[in-house]
């Protein structure tokens, strides 16, 4: 009916993402520095996690299918944690540009946008990755679509949609299919449909 149920409070700045988990509990990142994970239910926070004091804003946060969940770092990395916020790994691209979004395509696969507009595709498993400078703008926002699709919005309001796969050479990792304009200004979220 449109009626609040909650609110969740806990965060000292804006936060700018949220991600769902399993079981009734939900993650957020904050311009705080830190991520923390509630129970939707009762409204309880259940875990702070602050990768360091202090800590870069938390811009973008996604779920891998395991339940570990990714977040961006400091500038060109982004930081591995499990459910019980204990850190697992770094991934660092030796760049320093801001990471500004994030989506999982599967189990080891993300893909990252940077606010310089370059996209980067990780294995997590085998730190490996390719980077290509896709959009002219900060990329904002990453969906995952079926197929090994991903799409990504900027911050002139260009979505393009591109072929990831990590399989094929360096130079064809990440391969633009379309671009879609219509939007006059940044668009800054997006969000796959059920049907792709």
């Amino acid at each position: 009916d449109g009626s609040r149920l909650r609110t969740l409070e806990g965060h000292a700045d804006y936060v700018w993402c949220v991600a769902a988990l399993a079981a009734g509990r939900v993650a957020s990142g904050s311009k705080d520095g830190s991520m923390r994970i509630w129970d939707v239910n009762t409204g309880r926070e259940l875990l702070a996690i602050r990768a360091m004091l202090p800590g870069p804003p938390v811009r973008c946060l996604a779920v891998l299918p395991g339940g570990n969940l990714i977040t961006n770092g400091s500038p060109g990395e982004l930081n591995l944690w499990d459910e019980q916020g204990r850190y697992i790994r770094l991934l660092d691209d030796g760049d320093e540009e801001e990471i500004t979004s994030v989506a999982v395509l599967s189990a080891s696969v993300v893909l990252a946008g940077s606010e310089e507009g370059s996209l980067t595709l990780w294995n997590t498993d085998e730190y490996e990755f390719r980077t290509t400078r896709g959009h002219e703008a900060a990329v904002w926002a990453l969906a995952s679509l079926p197929h090994e699709r991903v799409v990504a919005a900027d911050g002139d309001g260009v979505l393009k949609v591109w072929r990831a796969d990590l399989a094929l050479p360096r130079e064809h990792a990440l391969t633009c299919l379309q671009t879609l304009r219509g939007h006059t200004r940044a668009a800054f979220c997006l969000a796959a449909l059920p049907d792709g």
